[in-house]
């Protein structure tokens, strides 16, 4: 049975990266349903099948020339831009090579955090039960990231299932499952913030369920006006899923929302009723 388990293991590697990149969307987590945290351990099924999800924006994962800012960060060769729907992009520089993926720069335009020394995202090669330990430098000086890869097996998202997914943690509270054909991320939980990372080509029923919320005016200000249900609760959150707002209805009508002390962003506006979540994206001016 050993030479069997081995054979199944994902071992990622610099050929695994789709050289044309790939386009993905972004979903962030309403709801984790019955979803249960993934666990280590070897041929593992992880089913994330019942999550409720609310699709945010598109990820490109591309190679950094032809990217705006490429320029600036000449050691990276490729690029994570993450348009969030109602923000700018953001791009993440990073270098591939036969070594892994390391980290060059992050928050780009917006506020520019620079790896003197690069940050390991990825060891290549990297097998069950491995640990690597990188030493890194960055904005706010030097720090240590350990990962480990501490599963393998197949991961049942909402929008389909993955086989030969692996499983890596770190010691800063990271865990990512990544796809390795091809690879790139296709769940990233910071101990705060959960993302899940689809197919741009395969639909996923989103939160926002059949019928759509009725908010106006977006963007908005002082106000958002909402036509709520009855006995229904509502929360506010910012993409990352975490809340900012929350209230309930107790009889249908249309209610202003008080948004003017929200931060000037993208947000998800979620009505939970009967059972039932819909979301709806707003900008804040």
């Amino acid at each position: 049975m050993l030479p069997v388990m081995l054979a199944a293991q994902p071992n990622p590697q610099q050929s695994m990266v789709d050289p044309n990149g790939i386009n993905l969307t972004v979903h962030s987590v309403v709801s984790p349903g019955s979803s249960q945290q993934p666990t280590g351990g070897a041929n593992q099924t992880w089913d994330l099948s019942t999550t409720v999800l609310l699709n945010v924006g598109t990820l490109d994962f591309v190679p950094a020339a032809g990217t705006p800012y490429a320029s600036s960060y000449p050691s990276a060769n490729w690029a994570w831009v993450t348009t969030i729907t109602g923000l700018g992009p953001d791009h993440m520089y990073i270098t591939i090579n036969s070594d892994g993926i390391e980290l060059v720069a992050d928050d780009v335009p917006g506020n520019p955090n620079i790896y003197t020394d690069t940050k390991k995202l990825i060891s290549f090669p990297m097998t069950y039960g491995q640990t690597i330990l990188d030493p890194y430098v960055d904005m706010d000086g030097a720090a240590n990231v350990a990962w480990t890869y501490a599963g393998y097996g197949t991961t049942i998202m909402p929008f389909g299932s993955f086989p030969n997914t692996m499983l890596l943690t770190s010691n800063e509270g990271d865990a990512v499952i990544w796809n390795t054909a091809p690879l790139h991320p296709l769940a990233i939980d910071d101990g705060t913030d959960v993302l899940f990372f689809g197919p741009a080509n395969v639909g996923v029923d989103e939160a926002a369920g059949p019928m759509a919320i009725k908010a106006f005016p977006n963007p908005c200000t002082e106000v958002l006006n909402v036509d709520l249900p009855g006995d229904a609760g509502w929360r506010i959150t910012d993409l990352q899923g975490r809340q900012v707002l929350a209230g309930r209805s107790r009889s249908a009508a249309q209610q202003a929302l008080p948004v003017a002390s929200l931060a000037p962003g993208a947000y998800v506006l979620l009505v939970d009723e009967a059972g039932a979540t819909r979301g709806q994206r707003f900008v804040k001016d």
